[in-house]
């Protein structure tokens, strides 16, 4: 990933967040359609990234939209073989399913992502999916 689009991606996260810790709607709202707006921009270019969907499912308000953002990140990184990006947003996607209610989605979800983390050895991202597991009653 090239840094400028790194430190885009994570200025916007931290617009939508400031914004939110301020109670400032509307600026959030303005930094979530720029965070939108960089991704369809670079959606199937050299500048598409993992890091950006799944920062704009994380941020999304609506189930379908983070869903639809995460599996478009999804998608990306497969095509570009980054293991953790993978595990990350099969969790993320998890936690968005469990929270709609489809816990059985969540919990395939989940188990994906595990064997994902396992394979990038990536231990911290397997706590986080063991914690994941445990919380929803799935070990």
């Amino acid at each position: 990933m090239q840094v400028p689009l790194y430190d885009e991606v994570h200025g916007l996260a931290l617009d939508i967040v400031n914004a939110s810790a301020r109670g400032d709607e509307e600026e959030g709202a303005i930094a979530y359609a720029q965070l939108k707006e960089l991704c369809e921009n670079n959606d199937g270019c050299d500048n598409d990234h993992p890091l950006q969907w799944e920062a704009l499912g994380d941020f999304s308000h609506d189930h379908v939209e983070a869903i639809a953002a995460y599996d478009k990140g999804l998608r990306c990184a497969q095509r570009l073989g980054l293991l953790e990006y993978i595990a990350s947003i099969k969790l993320a996607m998890a936690e968005s399913y469990s929270e709609v209610g489809n816990s059985a989605e969540a919990f395939v979800l989940a188990n994906d992502a595990m064997a994902d983390a396992e394979h990038a050895a990536e231990s911290e991202l397997q706590a986080a999916i063991k914690d994941f597991l445990n919380e929803h009653g799935n070990t």
